[in-house]
C-alpha cells in the first residue's frame, strides 16, 4: 500500500482548484506552518487575477477535506498550511500498518551506479573518505528501498608508480615489519631522495604491469592487507560495501593496450621518448 505524502495530496487538490490552467503548485515544508504552497504569483499573472484572491479560492477548496486546520495567506500569494491533528495521526497509523511504511517503488527498472570513497592501498583512510562513504551509502539505501537497481562501486587506488615504489622497497628491505602505511611513508621518502631507487621503482612498475610473478605476488599481499583494513572501517561504520563492490584501478590494466592503440590510431596519442603520450590539443584523424 502506497501512502501519498500530504504535500502530494495538497498539490493535487490545489491544482484541481484551477482545472483550466496548467498550474503545478509547489508544496513543501515551511518554517511558518506545516506546509507552504508556492507558485500563485506566476498563476496570477497568467490568469490576470489578484494572487491573494486566488489564495482565498484555494482555502475554500481545502478546508472541507479534514486535512487542514488553518490556512494563512502571506506575501504575494504564499499559502501557509497547518494540518489537523487527526490527519497527522491517521497518516502515521497508515504508514505503520504498511511493511514498507507506505513508500512506493518509483525506481523500479532504474539502474544507478554509485561511486564510494575510493581509498588507496597501503594508506590510511581519512575524514575525506568518511563523507563520500556515508553519503553514498545513504543514497544507495534510499534508492534500493524505492525499488532501484543500485550498483555500488568502490574504485580503490591500487595501481601505478607508488606501488612499484613500495614493492621495490619491500624487496630491498624484507626485514622491515612495520605497518604497511609506515613502510609506504619510508618508501616514498626514499623515492624522493634517492634517484637510483626511483629508477628501480619505475622499472618495477613496468614489471608489475607486465605481469611479473614476484611483483604480482607482493602487490596482491598489499591489496589483501589493505582490504582487511578497509573492511574493518566499513563494518564499524555500518555501511553495505563488500569486497565484491571493489573495482580497483588495476582492473583496467588489461584494457590499456587496446585504448592506447586506439588513441594512436586516431592521432590523439603519439610516441614521445619511447612512450605514447596524449596531447590535449591534438585533433583526431
Amino acid at each position: 500500500m502506497v501512502v501519498p505524502s500530504f504535500a502530494t495530496l495538497l498539490a493535487a487538490r490545489i491544482a484541481a482548484a484551477f482545472p483550466s490552467s496548467d498550474f503545478d503548485p509547489q508544496v513543501h515544508l515551511s518554517s511558518h506552518a506545516d506546509l507552504q504552497a508556492d507558485g500563485l504569483l506566476a498563476l496570477a499573472r497568467t490568469l490576470r487575477r489578484d494572487p491573494r484572491q486566488l489564495a482565498g479560492h484555494i482555502t475554500d477548496q481545502l478546508l472541507p477535506h479534514g486535512l487542514v486546520a488553518d490556512l494563512r495567506v502571506a506575501g504575494p500569494g504564499f499559502v501557509n498550511v497547518t494540518l489537523t491533528g487527526d490527519a497527522l495521526l491517521g497518516r502515521v497509523a497508515q504508514r505503520l500498518a504498511s511493511p514498507r511504511l507506505g513508500v512506493g517503488s518509483p525506481q523500479t527498472g532504474v539502474r544507478t551506479v554509485l561511486d564510494y570513497s575510493h581509498p588507496n592501498v597501503a594508506k590510511e583512510m581519512h575524514v575525506g573518505h568518511l563523507r563520500s562513504t556515508i553519503i553514498g551509502d545513504a543514497i544507495a539505501r534510499v534508492l534500493t528501498h524505492l525499488g532501484g537497481d543500485v550498483v555500488r562501486q568502490n574504485h580503490i587506488g591500487d595501481w601505478g608508480t607508488q606501488y612499484g615504489m613500495l614493492i621495490q622497497y619491500l624487496a630491498e628491505h624484507p626485514s622491515d615489519t612495520s605497518a604497511l602505511t609506515e613502510r609506504y611513508k619510508t618508501a616514498y621518502a626514499l623515492f624522493r631522495s634517492d634517484p637510483a631507487f626511483a629508477d628501480r621503482s619505475r622499472r618495477r612498475v613496468v614489471a608489475l604491469q607486465g605481469g611479473d610473478p614476484d611483483s604480482l605476488t607482493a602487490w596482491r599481499s598489499m591489496v589483501r592487507e589493505s582490504k582487511r583494513y578497509f573492511t574493518d572501517v566499513y563494518e564499524r561504520l555500518g555501511v553495505l560495501l563488500t569486497d565484491a563492490d571493489i573495482a580497483g584501478e588495476s582492473s583496467y590494466n588489461p584494457l590499456l593496450t587496446c585504448v592506447a592503440d586506439s588513441l594512436e590510431r586516431l592521432g590523439v596519442a603519439r610516441v614521445s621518448d619511447g612512450a605514447r603520450a596524449c596531447s590535449l590539443t591534438a585533433t583526431p584523424r
